[in-house]
């Protein structure tokens, strides 16, 4: 997800502009093609599409040389293991070299792109558009280990989304620092600086409140948590007009009294790659939607087409989830369509460093890489098309609000 060189205990902690400005001549790309099947037309219903209970994690934090004058995570580096042993048998520490050798085991259709072109983001909500955008957020004056911070590119964001009757809400990155009380000041800061878009997410069936995912929320005590989020304490959000739906992550069962005891609105589950937690293994779904509707908790069940860091984490291979030719994500949506949770969160639109990308990819060779010598060919879609996923998300997602409105009529 976010830039979190490692994933959570008790394993590594997850980490991650529509058409960009040509490569110069100097960044020449090789890619090669496939016949693909052909994707279906758009409809009119499609382009109307409201799936507000969908929500798309989404990833500002790229960089390119034409358009930024560097670059900025496709250049990522490759992550070294904590065991010493371990650390050992891989090369590390070194970064990628775009645009033809990326930190990522895909190739994006759009070439290695910048965050901060208007053109580029514009399509891409466009391509939201009538879903939830869950924007990677690392406060105020707050950036990830390599990007630029957040805040800045938010105004761009929303504009873009105004204009394509995209969403968006906030997915809070663990910043240096963060505590309850920060967390305060950071939804003040939300509401009064980005209260004037349209597009700012006000669930209107969740009594108008914007919605903040808190990625790593049990770094902060529950107790502390409660001194903000409890109705009760005198520093409280609640009944406020800076009031918000706040979400904290869900990993292993001991979260529970967690959620509980922080006075959390609900939780999310995050990863894409099944088994990885409790949260993220479908099989567990069903009981996690019931355990919240019985404390009144709103669920967000995270799913995704699959996962593969492998070339940041190349030890990590045993956390790899293949994405079967798409049986994985119908997998995934199945289930979470047999728990009903409040919503549905797709990890993600564009965290390409670990794979779980939807955000259309191609196939693409390349001679040498920074690990080796030979033609390395990066994984895609095949014999799937490169807007494939997007579609399946399309589907899968009028299945579930079909659903969710059919029984909640009278």
């Amino acid at each position: 997800m976010t830039d979190k060189e490692n994933l959570p205990s008790p394993s590594p902690t997850k980490m991650v502009d529509s058409a960009p400005s040509p490569p110069s001549p100097s960044e020449p790309t090789t890619t090669t093609t496939t016949t693909t099947p052909t994707p279906t037309t758009t409809t009119t219903q499609e382009q109307e599409r409201n799936y507000r209970d969908v929500h798309m994690f989404y990833y500002p934090w790229y960089a390119s040389m034409s358009n930024d004058g560097k670059w900025a995570h496709w250049n990522h580096q490759i992550l070294p293991h904590w065991d010493a042993v371990t650390k050992s048998k891989y090369k590390y520490d070194i970064r990628y070299e775009p645009p033809d050798d990326i930190g990522a085991n895909f190739y994006p259709q759009r070439g290695p792109y910048s965050s901060r072109n208007k053109t580029t983001v514009e399509e891409q909500m466009k391509e939201m558009r009538g879903y939830v955008v869950v924007v990677s957020w690392w406060g105020i004056h707050g950036a990830d280990a390599q990007g630029d911070p957040t805040d800045s590119l938010m105004h761009l964001i929303l504009k873009a989304a105004e204009k394509y009757s995209a969403k968006i809400a906030i997915h809070l990155e663990p910043y240096t620092g963060r505590n309850a009380n920060t967390v305060k000041g950071d939804i003040k800061y939300i509401y009064d600086n980005y209260g004037k878009y349209s597009s700012l997410f006000r669930d209107p069936s969740r009594g108008d409140r914007i919605i903040i995912y808190v990625y790593d929320s049990y770094h902060t005590p529950a107790q502390e948590w409660a001194t903000v989020l409890s109705k009760d304490s005198p520093n409280s959000i609640r009944g406020t007009k800076e009031d918000a739906i706040m979400l904290g992550l869900y990993l292993e069962p001991k979260d529970k009294s967690f959620l509980i005891d922080g006075k959390f609105d609900g939780f999310y589950t995050y990863f894409a790659a099944a088994g990885f937690t409790h949260g993220s293994t479908r099989s567990n779904w069903v009981d996690l939607s019931k355990w919240a509707k019985s404390q009144g908790l709103f669920f967000s069940c995270s799913l995704g087409p699959g996962y593969d860091d492998t070339r940041i984490r190349p030890w990590n291979a045993m956390n790899r989830k293949s994405r079967d030719n798409g049986k994985y994500y119908d997998q995934h949506w199945e289930s979470a369509l047999s728990a009903m949770p409040d919503i549905i969160s797709i990890t993600s639109y564009n965290e390409w460093h670990e794979g779980t990308q939807i955000e259309a990819a191609i196939p693409k060779q390349i001679e040498n890489t920074i690990e080796r010598e030979g033609i390395y060919s990066y994984e895609d879609y095949s014999p799937l098309y490169p807007d494939y996923y997007m579609d399946k998300t399309h589907e899968y997602s009028q299945i579930f609000m079909d659903k969710k409105n059919s029984t909640s009529s009278p």
